[in-house]
């Protein structure tokens, strides 16, 4: 199986180095074979939602092996177009070939509790996963992958705080 990497090996990273707090876009090659694996690589979060825009739909999700071999808390989700919702949250299991297949062709889905001590106990620095397409691609595309952060947004803690203020001040009252 042909493996198609970005970000890493050979220096060639087609985007630039990914920043926790962004999205990324990895830029997919046209012609890609439907058993091709497309690997991106990034830094490390407690998770991450998976987006394919124009490509064909995703067929599988690979992870390096260290999370292969230990899958433990990390959980999958995958968005439902006909319902509009991410689908309920299921643990990982991998074939044979250490692929999680989709139970449906998705074009987006979500990973939660990446442990991220797993990846840099194994000397891995960048968090790696693989994308397979159900079908060849045509043209070129992009599969954005946007972390997801377990801390809190600043605003949200200002707005809790003050919220939290308000009812103190009332209590006065």
């Amino acid at each position: 199986m042909k493996k198609t990497i970005v970000g890493i090996t050979a220096g060639i990273a087609l985007l630039s180095a990914v920043s926790i707090a962004q999205a990324s876009a990895f830029t997919v090659p046209s012609g890609m074979d439907v058993d091709e694996e497309f690997w991106m690589s990034t830094e490390y979060a407690s998770g991450y939602v998976y987006k394919k825009g124009s490509l064909p739909d995703l067929a599988s999700m690979l992870l390096s092996a260290p999370y292969v071999n230990n899958p433990t808390g990390i959980s999958i989700s995958q968005w439902d177009d006909d319902m509009n919702i991410w689908t309920a949250w299921v643990a990982l299991t991998f074939n044979a070939e250490g692929a999680y297949l989709f139970s449906d062709d998705v074009d987006a889905f979500k990973l939660s509790g990446i442990d991220p001590e797993i990846g840099k106990d194994a000397g891995q620095a960048l968090f790696l996963t693989g994308v397979t397409f159900v079908a060849k691609t045509i043209d070129a595309g992009i599969i954005t992958q946007k972390p997801i952060n377990s801390v809190p947004e600043p605003a949200t803690v200002l707005l809790l705080a003050s919220g939290l203020l308000g009812f103190g001040w009332r209590k006065k009252q």
